[in-house]
C-alpha cells in the first residue's frame, strides 16, 4: 500500500467583510472656505478585503460643525444682532454646516510583514460618489417666518454634485480579530454647484460652478467578517489518501 500526500499551498489571508466606523475632522479649501470654517465627520464604509489585499468599498460619511464664516440672515438681523419675529420678539438665529457624502472606491492594503496571520500596512484608496452640503439655520419656537417653508431655502446654500476623494492610512487586523483599528489622511474634490434659485442675502442667483475641498484626518475601529474556505484553513497541509 502507498501513501499519496498532496500539499495545497494556502493563501495568507482570508477574504474579509470589513465594516469600519470613523470620526474625522476635516478643513475646507477653494469655494468651501468662503462659506465654513471646518466640517467634523462621522463615517461608515463597507469593505470586501480579497486573499491578496485588494479592497472594494461602500460608504457614507456625515458631515457638520456649529460654526461658518458668513452670516447668511445679516440682513434680517436688526442692530443688536437679533432677529424680531412676528409677535416682536428677539430670536438667536444660530448657523452651521451639514451635508453628507457617499461613494464606491477600490485600493489595496500593502502588508510590512507577510510571515504573520495579521493584516498590518499601508491602505490606499480612490472613491468616486456624490456630494451634498448646507447652511444649517438653527432657531427655537419663535414664529420666523422669514426663515420658514421656501424663504430658509434662499438662505440655505444648498449645494451638491459629483465627488472624488483619496486616502492613504495605517490599518492594522489581529489575528485574533480583537484589535483592528485604522488611521489615516483624506482629501476630497467636490464637483458642486448652488441648486437654490435665488440668495436673498445677496439678492442674485449664485449658478457658478463650485470646487469644494475637503481634506482632513480620520481614526476608527473595524469589525472584520472573515471568509474561510479550503484554501485558508488554519493548517498548513492537507492530506489525501
Amino acid at each position: 500500500q502507498t501513501d499519496t500526500t498532496k500539499t495545497v499551498k494556502k493563501n495568507k489571508y482570508p477574504d474579509a467583510i470589513v465594516i469600519d466606523v470613523s470620526y474625522g475632522a476635516m478643513l475646507p479649501y477653494a469655494d468651501m472656505r468662503t462659506t465654513y470654517k471646518y466640517a467634523l465627520d462621522l463615517g461608515a464604509k463597507v469593505h470586501f478585503i480579497s486573499s491578496n489585499n485588494w479592497i472594494f468599498s461602500a460608504s457614507g460619511d456625515y458631515l457638520f460643525s456649529e460654526q461658518i464664516r458668513i452670516d447668511v440672515v445679516k440682513n434680517l438681523r436688526e442692530s443688536n444682532g437679533f432677529i424680531i419675529d412676528q409677535q416682536g420678539a428677539l430670536a438667536d438665529v444660530k448657523q452651521g454646516l451639514r451635508g453628507f457624502m457617499i461613494q464606491a472606491g477600490i485600493g489595496r492594503l500593502f502588508a510590512f510583514n507577510t510571515n504573520k496571520n495579521r493584516r498590518f500596512g499601508l491602505e490606499v484608496r480612490l472613491h468616486a460618489g456624490y456630494l451634498r452640503h448646507w447652511v444649517r439655520i438653527k432657531f427655537g419656537g419663535e414664529e420666523l417666518q422669514q426663515l420658514m417653508g421656501d424663504y430658509r431655502q434662499g438662505y440655505d446654500r444648498k449645494s451638491d454634485g459629483f465627488m472624488l476623494q483619496q486616502y492613504i492610512g495605517l490599518r492594522y487586523m489581529s489575528s485574533n480579530r480583537l484589535s483592528n483599528f485604522f488611521a489615516g489622511f483624506d482629501i476630497a474634490q467636490g464637483f458642486t454647484r448652488n441648486r437654490r434659485l435665488w440668495n436673498y442675502d445677496q439678492m442674485r442667483a449664485d449658478t457658478d460652478p463650485k470646487l469644494d475641498i475637503l481634506a482632513g484626518f480620520r481614526i476608527g475601529i473595524a469589525i472584520p467578517f472573515n471568509i474561510y474556505n479550503s484554501r485558508t484553513e488554519t493548517l498548513d497541509d492537507v492530506k489525501c489518501d
